[in-house]
């Protein structure tokens, strides 16, 4: 006669526990603070548009480059400094124009841009990677949620040009 087994062993029972927590713990940071990840975003990819601005102001000091805050903190753009109002074009021939909730923002719905002092025709670097015009260190402002929004500061260095991120 044959025994029939009605429960699970505790190899069984631990392979389960084991693919659960790990499964668990991909998931948990999924369901954090979704603004400050999203603000995280924004800011990395404005302090390197930022840091390429500067780049492209070194390499090629004739034709210098800027970054210019679109209307209403909807977004940016770079930009020869000639025409500012006219955004350069990536290598596949497609404008470098950056918009929260769109293309290479698309997760930033929601996320919005304020920088004072940004002089009129944007911010642009000299020949030794220094910004030029600036009266001092110029922050740009990520706001994102509710009373009180959760902010990201972008800061650049008027003496240097170095660019920093900080959680406010």
């Amino acid at each position: 006669m044959t025994r029939t087994r009605r429960a699970f062993t505790l190899a069984e029972l631990l392979m389960v526990l084991g693919i659960m927590a790990i499964t668990t713990s991909m998931i948990l940071p999924l369901a954090g603070d979704n603004d400050v990840s999203r603000l995280r975003a924004a800011a990395e990819l404005l302090a390197a548009d930022i840091e390429d601005v500067q780049g492209r102001s070194l390499a090629n000091p004739g034709a210098p480059t800027c970054l210019r805050v679109t209307e209403g903190g909807v977004g940016w753009h770079l930009a020869f400094a000639e025409e500012p109002e006219e955004p350069i074009l990536d290598i596949e021939g497609r404008p470098l124009v950056r918009r929260f909730g769109a293309e290479a923002l698309a997760g930033c719905a929601g996320v919005s841009l304020q920088v004072e002092d940004l002089p009129e025709d944007g911010l642009q670097f000299d020949d030794q990677g220094a910004p030029v015009a600036l009266p001092a260190t110029i922050d740009f402002l990520l706001m994102a949620g509710d009373e009180p929004p959760s902010t990201f500061r972008v800061r650049v260095s008027a003496s240097t040009g170095r660019v920093t991120i900080e959680r406010n």
